[in-house]
């Protein structure tokens, strides 16, 4: 089942399932082949397709999960539960070369988050650039 938000200038919300999308608000029931182009458009642009996003927590313990498995163009997010500040890098500490992209470049504080999308492959170690000894790992694949 995937949810799909019709954007800013339609009021509707579908839900569709492998046989039919069922639409509030536009009167409409039919299959996902009627589901507007720019609906559709709106909704991958936006990073909002279901399954796209993986989430870490970062506590006092570090990160959990601390290793994690995602394909290229997925999106991780980062939450800060630790009651200390949160700044995300690619190692090495702390010059984050491996991967320059991949740095938060800033700190956030309890229940702060931080997200980024993956279009490198490869294996990708990362820290708290303000606490380096937590450490974690995201593994991108196509």
């Amino acid at each position: 089942m995937a949810v799909i938000s019709a954007g800013r200038n339609r009021s509707a919300v579908k839900t569709a399932t492998d046989s039919e999308i069922a639409t509030e608000n536009l009167g409409t029931k039919g299959t996902a082949a009627d589901i507007p182009q720019e609906i559709i458009d709106a909704v991958a642009g936006e990073g909002m397709v279901a399954g796209e996003e993986k989430t870490v927590e970062y506590t006092a313990g570090g990160f959990t999960p601390e290793q994690i498995s995602v394909k290229k163009g997925e999106t991780v997010s980062w939450t800060n539960n630790s009651g200390k500040d949160m700044w995300i890098a690619s190692d090495d500490h702390p010059t984050h070369r491996l991967y320059p992209e991949f740095d938060q470049k800033s700190k956030v504080g309890q229940g702060g988050t931080f997200k980024f999308t993956f279009d490198a492959e490869g294996v990708w170690g990362y820290h708290n650039h303000l606490s380096p000894a937590d450490t974690g790992q995201v593994t991108v694949a196509l």
